[in-house]
């Protein structure tokens, strides 16, 4: 019967390269920054055509690759589950279709007066959506041209504010009242760090006592084994 320590050095130095991989490895960040490609207009402006890599919390630049952003076109954001808030600034004057359909997630947009276009289900499957801040009047939004159904779905959850565009009070107020932006802050890289290290602390030694269980069972196996065989040599 091989020794203890050559039956179970092979787990052992499995559990230190999973440590070494683990603790070599960045902590995952909380949020990609958010990149965008756009459609550049002859006027110095542009419309953000489609989001790469987005923040839990979005607030969509006013200026992007130094020009003015002017609108959000079809489908920009559509299948972003990791997005729970938007904030729109007062440069954008146009929402495309199905800009930010399918964010399952989304519970809060912003937007200011200055929106003059909203595109058909731009918000269609979000399912999360519970508030729509409209920086206008409740003239002003009637004034937006949308399909009725879109109409029918922002005015459920609209709530108006006077403010525009949006200060830079409101927008620490939104940000650090998401309860992405809360759970994401809820810990630091360090606790984390030490976090992971506990976890791997814990399945290392679940794992060497699972070893030393083992080799205790198949020690009194082989000594019974040995024991038989001597009472049949003894006859």
């Amino acid at each position: 019967m091989k020794p203890f320590w050559k039956r179970w050095r092979t787990a052992a130095v499995l559990v230190g390269i999973a440590g070494i991989l683990l603790f070599a490895s960045p902590l995952s960040p909380r949020a990609a920054e958010s990149s965008y490609a756009c459609r550049p207009f002859s006027d110095e402006t542009v419309a953000l055509t489609r989001c790469e890599g987005t923040e839990e919390w979005v607030e969509v630049p006013s200026v992007w690759d130094g020009k003015t952003v002017v609108a959000v076109e079809e489908g920009c954001f559509e299948h972003h589950p990791e997005i729970f808030e938007i904030v729109l600034p007062d440069s954008v004057t146009s929402i495309g279709r199905r800009a930010f359909a399918d964010c399952e997630n989304l519970t809060e947009v912003a937007f200011p007066k200055t929106i003059s276009t909203v595109g058909k289900e731009a918000f269609a499957d979000c399912p999360s959506l519970s508030s729509i801040r409209f920086y206008g009047t409740p003239d002003e939004f009637l004034a937006i041209s949308m399909d009725s159904e879109t109409r029918d779905l922002l005015r459920e959850k609209l709530l108006f504010y006077k403010e525009n565009p949006l200060s830079p009070e409101e927008v620490s107020r939104m940000r650090k009242s998401s309860a992405a932006y809360q759970t994401a802050s809820a810990a630091s890289p360090e606790e984390n760090r030490e976090g992971q290290f506990q976890a791997m602390m814990l399945i290392a030694v679940a794992a060497l006592i699972l070893l030393v269980a083992a080799d205790l069972i198949l020690r009194r196996k082989s000594s019974r084994q040995d024991d038989g065989d001597r009472n049949n040599r003894d006859r």
